[in-house]
C-alpha cells in the first residue's frame, strides 16, 4: 500500500495527508533547481573571468602607470586634458577617502537588506524582476516550471488540488508570483478552474492556461501539469544560454569602454606634448 494516502480519516484532511508527496515533490524540485543554478554558474565563467582581467588591468594601470604620468605632466606645468583630469580626479578620492566608499557600500548593502525585509518594498522589487528585460523571462519561466512541478507532483501523489495549490506557495522564490498562486487557490474556492484562474494571472502564459484546460478536459492533469514544467525547463534553459550570450559582448563593450577611457586619458597629454615639440 502506498505510504502517501495514509490519512487519520476518511476524508482525506488527517494530519498524515500527503506527507510523501510532498517531501517527493520538493526534493524533485531541489534537483531541478539545482540543475539549473548549476547551469546558470557555468555559462557565468567566461563573463566573470573577463570582468577579472579587466579589474586588474584597470587596477595596474591606474596604481602603477597612470600616476606617474600624471606627476610628470603636473611637474611640466602642462594643461591636462579633460579625460585626465577626471581620471585624476577619481583616483585621488579613491586614495584618499576609500573609507567613504566602503562605508557608502556597507551602508547600501544594509538597506538593501532591511528593504527586502519589508513585504510592501519586496513585493515591487519581485515585480520589478519578473518584468526586466532577459532577466525577467527567466525569472518567469523559472518560476512557472517550480510551481507546475510541484503542483503536477503533489496531484499526481493524490493531494487535492486546494490543498496542493496551498503547498506550491511555499516553492516560488518570488512573491509577486507568489500573490499570484494565492489568487489562483482563492479563484478554485470560488469555483472556478485551474486553468481560468491561472489565465487572470499576470506571470502565466497563455499556453499555460491552455495545456491547463487540456488536462483538466482529458482528466490528465497532473500529467499536464508535469509536461508543463518539462517544456519550461527547457526554454528556461535555452533563455539563460541567450542571456549569457549576450552578456559577454556587453561585458566586452562595457569593460573595453573602461579601459579605453583610461588609455585615452594617458595618451592625450603625450599627442599634446608632441604636437607642442613638433
Amino acid at each position: 500500500m502506498a505510504r502517501h494516502s495514509t490519512q487519520t480519516d476518511g476524508t482525506g484532511e488527517g494530519p498524515g495527508y500527503a506527507v510523501i508527496p510532498g517531501r517527493a515533490a520538493r526534493s524533485n524540485q531541489l534537483k531541478t533547481q539545482s540543475a539549473v543554478h548549476a547551469r546558470i554558474r557555468g555559462a557565468m565563467v567566461y563573463p566573470l573571468f573577463l570582468l577579472c582581467v579587466s579589474v586588474i588591468v584597470v587596477g595596474v594601470l591606474t596604481t602603477f602607470v597612470v600616476p606617474k604620468f600624471i606627476e610628470m605632466f603636473v611637474n611640466s606645468n602642462q594643461e591636462l586634458p579633460l579625460p585626465t583630469k577626471l581620471l585624476d580626479m577619481g583616483m585621488t578620492f579613491v586614495k584618499d577617502s576609500w573609507w567613504v566608499v566602503l562605508i557608502g557600500l556597507a551602508g547600501l548593502t544594509g538597506l538593501v537588506m532591511i528593504a527586502l525585509r519589508e513585504k510592501r518594498l519586496r513585493l515591487s522589487l519581485d515585480h520589478t524582476l519578473m518584468r526586466m528585460p532577459l532577466f525577467g523571462q527567466v525569472n518567469q519561466k523559472l518560476q512557472i516550471a517550480r510551481f507546475a512541478r510541484t503542483l503536477g507532483s503533489l496531484m499526481r501523489g493524490g493531494v487535492r488540488i486546494v490543498e496542493a495549490i496551498n503547498t506550491t506557495r511555499g516553492v516560488t522564490s518570488n512573491l509577486a508570483f507568489e500573490r499570484g498562486v494565492s489568487n489562483i487557490e482563492t479563484q478554485l474556492l470560488k469555483g472556478s478552474t485551474l486553468a481560468k484562474a491561472i489565465e487572470e494571472q499576470p506571470y502565466f502564459s497563455e499556453i499555460t492556461s491552455n495545456m491547463v484546460a487540456v488536462g483538466e478536459e482529458t482528466g490528465m492533469l497532473p500529467e499536464m501539469l508535469l509536461e508543463v514544467a518539462d517544456m519550461y525547463d527547457q526554454e528556461c534553459e535555452s533563455a539563460i544560454n541567450s542571456v549569457t550570450t549576450l552578456l559577454g559582448p556587453i561585458m566586452i563593450v562595457v569593460l573595453g569602454a573602461i579601459v579605453g577611457f583610461v588609455v585615452v586619458a594617458i595618451l592625450l597629454p603625450i599627442f599634446r606634448t608632441s604636437t607642442m615639440i613638433g
